[in-house]
């Protein structure tokens, strides 16, 4: 499957294969093995924690569900975990914000712009694909190449998270 296809298919569904908002980090830990690294959020606790595969970082909440999913697409092209690990390469252009509000046009999956400029000069088309979730596709911001063409709006990240709060049980010790 083609990569912007596959990315607007993310924004329609809220869902990279197993991995969506919610999911326990028991099945991604079934299905895909042990991370390649974890990082805990705070140093007194355990968990939250962030689980690292590939090109995928996966962020578990204090009662073990994914908070937030974040794909990072690199020019040589992206890693995601599947049964295994597969290799998705990128197009050889890199994905613009024209080509990839095509792609979730055509895949029937309406997306609203923010502008992020706190956090950088950064673009996300925000998706709501079902309750509870949202999907963002981050670029980085426009400029001059050297050669004074202008260069457009890139796709940098893809990200998975949770629309709404919930109560995790307070820490027992771990």
């Amino acid at each position: 499957m083609e990569l912007t296809t596959e990315l607007a298919a993310i924004g329609a569904t809220g869902r990279l294969g197993i991995v969506r908002p919610g999911v326990p980090s028991t099945t991604i830990v079934a299905a895909y093995g042990q991370p390649s690294a974890e990082e805990r959020v705070h140093r007194a606790h355990e968990w939250p924690r962030w689980l690292h595969y590939s090109g995928l970082r996966l962020l578990f909440c204090r009662c073990r569900l994914l908070e937030t999913a974040v794909v990072e697409i690199r020019p040589e092209g992206l890693q995601l975990p599947d049964a295994g690990h597969r290799r998705v390469d990128t197009p050889a252009a890199p994905v613009t914000e024209p080509v990839m509000t095509a792609a979730l046009a055509g895949a029937g999956c309406p997306w609203e712009v923010r502008e992020h400029w706190n956090i950088g000069r950064d673009r996300i088309l925000w998706t709501a694909p079902v309750p509870g979730a949202e999907v963002g596709f981050s670029f980085t911001g426009p400029g001059l190449r050297a050669s004074g063409r202008p260069v457009e709006w890139s796709l940098r990240t893809l990200v998975l998270s949770r629309a709404v709060e919930h109560d995790c049980p307070e820490p027992g010790g771990t």
